[in-house]
């Protein structure tokens, strides 16, 4: 998945309600609309629901950070982290942080984890490209 695809936001559908057209568990992924505007598009209808009608109503609908609840094969090679870019040498899968944490290797080849604070440190790293990561070693 590129960047972009990454950032995009992801609804987890947490409750049910009368006649929603969801499941408990399901997860939304939002698109960007011609005008610009993130949503959901309901495939059956072409109904059309805005980002910001998701986030009314937290009890339902829970907007997920980039890395929650993905496979480990979407998340990224490249992290930019703290003005930083890391090589992610590996993602895991651990049930302290229900989810993923990276196992980086940085521009100094020395493996870092971030695993006990990744659920903190994780919302300021943003996935960026290859093409990046080796701009900033070059820079640096």
């Amino acid at each position: 998945m590129t960047p972009e695809q990454l950032l995009l936001p992801r609804i987890l559908v947490k409750l049910n309600y009368p006649d929603s057209d969801f499941q408990i568990g399901q997860i939304l992924n939002m698109i960007i609309f011609e005008d610009n505007e993130i949503g959901y598009l309901f495939p059956h209808h072409k109904l059309r629901w805005k980002l910001n009608f998701f986030n009314k109503f937290p009890l339902i609908f829970h907007q997920l950070k980039w890395y929650e609840k993905r496979e480990l094969n979407e998340l990224p090679k490249y992290l930019k982290f703290n003005n930083q870019h890391y090589e992610v040498k590996e993602w895991k899968s651990s049930l302290l942080n229900d989810g993923n944490y990276p196992v980086f290797k940085n521009p100094l080849n020395l493996e870092v984890s971030i695993l006990v604070n990744w659920d903190f440190w994780g919302k300021y790293a943003i996935p960026v490209t290859e093409e990046s990561y080796k701009s900033f070693l070059e820079l640096n």
